[in-house]
């Protein structure tokens, strides 16, 4: 094969682009996501918590964390599942279903917590999205019990921001 200018032109271009490692942020999109809306609850029949959290921008996934006390705490993944193709929203969600043991519960993969009224009444929960480029957060919401809960726990991101019309409840 003849190397021609157009031919080495062409093979540099598929090349792509050296990104610095260093440097921070998305080369391909940088709108900071804003949380627009959350939708949770959990199924009695399924045995299954269900979490959807929209952005109006695209994100780097999230996470969640759930508690009804300081004993334990749970931190999940929040993944992407559906995302605008022009980077104006994002739709992360998580399901969860319920272990009977709860050493059994993996994060991004069950839960201990019941689907039951005592559980609901005190869940504390706390979603954090983060930026495209994934070093910050971009937006955040704390709702439930207490939304001041994780103030001050150890490795959850601070959020002064509470969510206000939570979508909450068992389903029958």
């Amino acid at each position: 094969m003849r190397l021609t200018p157009l031919t080495l032109l062409l093979a540099v271009a598929c090349l792509g682009y050296d990104r610095d490692p260093g440097a921070e942020g998305s080369p391909l999109h940088t709108e900071t996501p804003a949380i627009t809306g959350i939708v949770w609850g959990c199924s009695v029949q399924t045995a299954i918590w269900t979490f959807e959290v929209s952005t109006d921008a695209w994100t780097a996934n999230g996470d969640l964390w759930l508690a009804t006390g300081l004993d334990y705490l749970e931190q999940h993944p929040l993944r992407s599942d559906v995302a605008a193709g022009d980077g104006s929203a994002d739709h992360l969600v998580q399901e969860l279903p319920i272990v009977a043991d709860w050493r059994d519960a993996a994060a991004g993969a069950s839960t201990a917590f019941l689907c039951d009224t005592a559980t609901l009444a005190g869940m504390n929960l706390r979603a954090v999205v983060y930026t495209p480029g994934g070093e910050t957060v971009g937006d955040c919401r704390s709702w439930g019990a207490d939304p001041t809960f994780f103030d001050g726990v150890e490795g959850v991101p601070a959020c002064s921001l509470v969510w206000e019309e939570p979508d909450t409840g068992a389903e029958g």
